[in-house]
């Protein structure tokens, strides 16, 4: 496999902590002993078998259009978007690879002087700090036309808007709610998903990344959601490449690509280079099915009688996610033609504010006892 040569490289082992070079080169390791044993063929992108669970949007399909002085994103259009969130105290979360855990407490200016040296070959070791959620803003991101046509014209789907509140009712929409990544070369970030069953649609800018993908099948979703975050086991990124079913590859560099990562996908990223990619929150009705198992899983988990503090905190998290995704929900719901999948959106979004008036009075209860 051509990445495990890669990371051997003398940019990657210049600029990479030994630890997390280390921890790379046994990722990528298991990685090429399981294809290798693999009696079919992984689906992957851009070479490879087709993907069978990651959407790719064809170029032809996005537009690009510019709304300002560029026609495509690049670099400097986050860096911007980072300055301007530090002026206008924005939320935007700042991550110590290193550590895989926050580093909210490093100045937005550090890291804006810190990342341009990412990968510099001077031989001075750069912090392995990066930066996730960075809003778009006028000054950077917005003046691009990121929305892919097929995105953009479909009855059944629905992107996030900004919440900021408009002017007046005459006002044009709200710009969407893009939200970028700036990370380092040699950064590994461990198996996740991204919010409580809606998709995310992710236009890739600069950079090279190793993407690997599992669908949220219920044997994948039990694993990570029920027995990882109640403690029960480890989860790395070699746990996730042995276990979860499914697996799907997509290698990414300079060459812009655009893809929906479907609602509840399970995914761990590899950086060869500094890099950066932006995505957007989108509700599918093909998505209603993996939110409803997530739902599942999590309303059931909640229940159990000693749950441990981390437990309890991403218990928390996902029932405050989920309330807001709700209102996606709904404004699917109303866009939609399909009247059948309209309903089943009402009655699920209805047991869920339910179960979410429930849910409050016993976590009052359980803090004050």
């Amino acid at each position: 496999m051509e990445e495990y040569h890669r990371w051997q490289s003398k940019d990657i082992t210049d600029a990479a902590h030994p630890t997390l070079h280390q921890q790379g080169r046994k990722i990528l390791s298991k990685l090429v002993t399981v294809l290798s044993r693999s009696s079919e063929s992984v689906p992957s992108w851009p070479r490879g078998p087709e993907l069978k669970h990651i959407i790719i949007i064809q170029d032809q399909s996005t537009g690009h259009l510019s709304k300002g002085d560029s026609d495509k994103p690049d670099m400097s259009h986050v860096i911007t978007d980072l300055s301007e969130a530090r002026r206008n105290g924005d939320h935007t979360s700042i991550v110590n690879f290193l550590r895989n855990g926050p580093a909210n407490h490093t100045p937005i200016e550090k890291l804006l002087k810190l990342f341009p040296l990412s990968g510099d070959s001077s031989g001075e070791k750069v912090l392995q700090i990066g930066a996730l959620t960075i809003p778009a803003s006028s000054s950077g991101l917005d003046k691009v036309n990121l929305l892919p046509n097929l995105v953009e014209d479909c009855t059944e789907f629905v992107c996030e808007r900004k919440t900021e509140k408009k002017k007046s009712d005459h006002d044009s929409l709200l710009p969407w709610a893009w939200a970028s990544c700036l990370v380092p070369i040699g950064a590994i970030t461990g198996p996740h998903t991204d919010y409580c069953g809606s998709s995310q649609l992710i236009q890739h800018i600069e950079g090279r990344k190793l993407w690997l993908c599992w669908p949220p099948t219920l044997r994948n979703l039990d694993i990570y959601l029920r027995e990882h975050f109640s403690g029960l086991t480890t989860f790395s990124t070699e746990d996730a490449i042995d276990r979860l079913e499914g697996l799907e590859l997509l290698l990414l560099d300079d060459e812009q690509t655009c893809f929906i990562l479907p609602g509840g996908t399970i995914h761990a990223v590899l950086t060869f280079s500094k890099s950066c990619h932006t995505g957007l929150k989108l509700c599918r009705i093909e998505d209603l099915d993996v939110a409803r198992k997530m739902y599942k899983i999590e309303s059931e988990t909640t229940k159990e009688e000693n749950l441990d503090d981390d437990m309890f905190l991403h218990n928390q998290d996902y029932f405050k996610d989920l309330k807001e995704e709700l209102k996606l929900w709904d404004e699917l719901r109303k866009k939609s033609k399909n009247k059948e999948v309209n309903e089943e959106i009402r009655q699920w979004i209805g047991v869920v504010k339910n179960f979410l008036k429930i849910h409050s009075k016993w976590l009052f209860r359980k803090i004050r006892t």
